[in-house]
């Protein structure tokens, strides 16, 4: 047992640092407004020393996020849970907005020759069976752009669709 030189009180030595008089929770205390009071007077260096971290290690960073999710599904699920429940408006708006683009694109690449019964049926399909439909050419890629016609739609599972996100096949391969 050891006493605390701040707050005199008797505590087990796994309660101070290394070499330390004072106790954990004192010094947690004492450091707390220090360290609020630094940021707030260096923030903009601090976000410019991240921001330039973040820029050299990109790979090194985004490996590092990959094979953190992969090794913690369920923190993950539940961070995304807290972000999203904390700006509930600004996800719904993203939302609207990414399904309101996703249909005019859809609008914009079904041709005038597209047999929309056969789409219809794809669908229908898929809904039965908790498929997918998938585009086999995306609708949005950076090398070419896919119609939404019967000809270029298939019906495969969820795992494979989310999967092949917006990649072409030849990518996959």
């Amino acid at each position: 047992m050891k006493v605390c030189r701040n707050c005199k009180e008797e505590k087990e030595y796994s309660d101070y640092s290394a070499r330390c008089m004072t106790c954990k929770q004192c010094l947690k205390e004492r450091y707390k407004g220090k360290v609020a009071e630094y940021y707030k007077n260096n923030s903009e260096a601090i976000c410019k020393r991240t921001s330039a971290y973040y820029k050299a290690n990109a790979e090194k960073y985004t490996e590092y996020k990959k094979d953190w999710r992969k090794d913690n599904p369920v923190k993950d699920a539940e961070a995304w849970s807290q972000r999203r429940e904390a700006d509930l408006p600004l996800f719904r708006a993203k939302e609207a907005l990414n399904s309101s683009v996703r249909r005019v694109q859809k609008k914009l690449a079904t041709p005038s020759w597209a047999n929309k019964s056969k789409m219809l049926e794809l669908h229908k399909e898929a809904g039965k069976k908790g498929f997918h439909v998938d585009h086999i050419v995306p609708l949005r890629h950076p090398l070419v752009c896919g119609l939404h016609c019967e000809d270029n739609l298939r019906v495969i599972s969820p795992h494979e669709n989310h999967t092949k996100s917006n990649k072409l096949i030849e990518d996959i391969v």
